[in-house]
């Protein structure tokens, strides 16, 4: 059974996803509980408060989520074993994987819509959205790419730009199911041919 402060984050969570953060009152938050709001004051003193309580779940759950596939998810380069010798079928499921996480797991996709929709409210959550969503996760691919080439020459793309070119077409796919949940079937379609592509164009072949 839940308890009191765990409805009071799910409830706000799902509210801040739906109208964005400024939108939503700790009335309208206790509303959607059954309590008054001074009992929801009991449990956390601000709006805020839940803002980083919902924070501090997001980045448990993330932490779970990589220890149960053997990744730190801290460094690219820390990572990079986990990679070495897989190929496209198995990066394949791993994507798949991840994007069904990011897109259904209630406490991250809640955080990621809370933020893009806030984005252009407050400069404060756009640019958590670009930390977590644009800036941390290049990053991380960039590290990974630099650690395992795939197809090292004088004409490869840099790590950064490997990053870029493998990330950002995820990134969109992701969005676009986020606003247009009955895409995602397509968006399965278009996610394998983007991993296909990648990894011909940037693996090398065994000849």
């Amino acid at each position: 059974m839940q308890s009191t402060r765990e409805k009071i984050i799910q409830h706000a969570l799902l509210l801040f996803s739906r109208k964005g953060y400024h939108t939503v009152s700790v009335q309208e938050i206790a509303q959607a509980i059954g309590i008054r709001a001074p009992s929801l004051y009991n449990h956390f003193h601000s709006k805020r408060a839940i803002f980083d309580a919902i924070i501090h779940d997001t980045t448990e759950t993330y932490r779970q989520q990589a220890a149960q596939i053997g990744l730190g998810w801290q460094s690219g380069r820390q990572d990079a074993q986990a990679f070495s010798g897989m190929d496209e079928k198995q990066l394949l499921t791993m994507v798949n994987h991840l994007f069904s996480w990011f897109l259904h797991e209630p406490t991250v996709s809640g955080l990621r819509r809370m933020l893009t929709l806030s984005q252009f409210e407050d400069r404060e959550l756009a640019a958590l959205l670009t930390k977590l969503y644009m800036e941390d996760p290049l990053l991380y691919q960039e590290q990974l790419f630099a650690a395992m080439p795939l197809a090292a020459d004088s004409t490869s793309p840099s790590p950064k730009a490997l990053a870029l070119a493998f990330y950002a077409p995820i990134y969109f796919l992701l969005l676009r199911c986020d606003r247009e949940p009955e895409y995602e079937d397509e968006a399965r379609g278009m996610l394998a041919e983007h991993v296909r592509s990648f990894c011909m164009t940037y693996t090398k072949q065994e000849e």
